[in-house]
């Protein structure tokens, strides 16, 4: 006589990527799965290059330097699935991750060679920046 309604799922918006641990996120979700090797690919291809691009030619403070240490340990602490409640450091993520070099360092080295460019050009040229 009475009919059962089914329970409707919760709705979650599109895009929302939180679980009960509040630790899978859209980073994990396309790492899963993948080792270690194949996480750093990804990293360099995706996140690494688009935040050292055109870094030749900006001149650095010490603010900046935090802003851009930021965004590369969250990518690296999400690959190694390691949450910030964990308080784990910097260091520790990164020997877990096999992931010694730092985007400073990069940059640093972008700029070196840019500079190594310009002294060699002939003084009459200006550089194209």
């Amino acid at each position: 006589m009475y009919q059962t309604r089914k329970r409707r799922q919760k709705y979650t918006p599109q895009g929302d990527t939180s679980t009960e641990n509040n630790r899978c996120t859209k980073w994990d979700m396309v790492a899963e799965g993948h080792n270690k090797n194949r996480k750093k690919m990804i990293y360099n291809s995706m996140v690494k290059s688009v935040l050292i691009y055109g870094a030749e030619t900006w001149s650095l403070y010490e603010d900046d330097r935090r802003r851009i240490n930021a965004p590369e340990m969250n990518a690296v602490r999400r690959s190694a699935r390691i949450s910030k409640l964990d308080r784990k450091t910097n260091e520790y993520i990164r020997g877990k991750m096999y992931a010694p070099d730092k985007i400073l360092n990069e940059i640093t080295r972008k700029q070196i060679i840019l500079y190594g460019q310009v002294e060699r050009m002939d003084r009459t040229r200006l550089p194209k920046l």
